[in-house]
């Protein structure tokens, strides 16, 4: 028998990490993690998010770590205009004034933001439309994007390759970096440190 077809979704976790003096962690960043193969992408990526870091990644050195409350369930994601609509269950608790809360609704902002179809988010909880922390603490009912979390993104942001995911020759990098002069380097080095 064939094992059936798999793809790779991206949810995003946090780094537990300090970062520095002028931009403090935890950070998100995108994950690898294979899924069954399906058109519903979205979903997958949500789901994979729910389902929260693998008990090594939790355990690692940085720890990886989600703010989003166990037991929370995805009830749909729909996509339309640049817009994705999801729908989880009441325990999500967007609008609580937590730092929390205002962690847990960047993960769904930039899991569901990687997908080129995908500019803002608006939440809903059990059907019903909700207000959700920017990460500055603000309550808002619009849409929200990534530009309402930066906070929680580290200076130099790696969107490929996913974090745990196999690597290809040569390697690729891309992502975001706030940095003076919008130069930087990075050098791929091995556990010993060896470039």
């Amino acid at each position: 028998n064939r094992p059936p077809p798999v793809m790779v979704a991206a949810p995003y976790f946090f780094i537990d990490e300090v970062g520095h003096r002028n931009r403090t962690g935890p950070f998100v960043a995108p994950f690898a993690r294979r899924v069954p193969q399906t058109a519903a992408t979205a979903r997958a990526s949500l789901e994979a998010l729910l389902a929260g870091p693998t008990p090594d990644e939790t355990n690692s050195i940085p720890g990886i770590s989600t703010e989003i409350p166990a037991g929370t369930t995805l009830n749909s994601v729909t996509i339309s205009n640049g817009v994705a609509t999801v729908d989880l269950s009441a325990q999500f608790a967007a609008d609580e004034p937590t730092e929390s809360a205002r962690q847990r609704a960047a993960q769904v902002v930039f899991t569901l933001t990687r997908f080129p179809s995908v500019d803002e988010v608006r939440f809903l909880e059990d059907g019903a439309p909700v207000q959700v922390r920017t990460d500055n603490g603000q309550l808002v009912s619009r849409a929200v994007n990534r530009g309402d979390y930066l906070d929680y993104q580290a200076a130099i942001s790696v969107e490929t390759p996913l974090y745990g995911a196999l690597v290809d020759d040569p390697l690729r990098v891309t992502g975001d970096a706030a940095v003076f002069e919008a130069t930087f380097e990075f050098a791929l080095t091995d556990w010993d440190g060896r470039i």
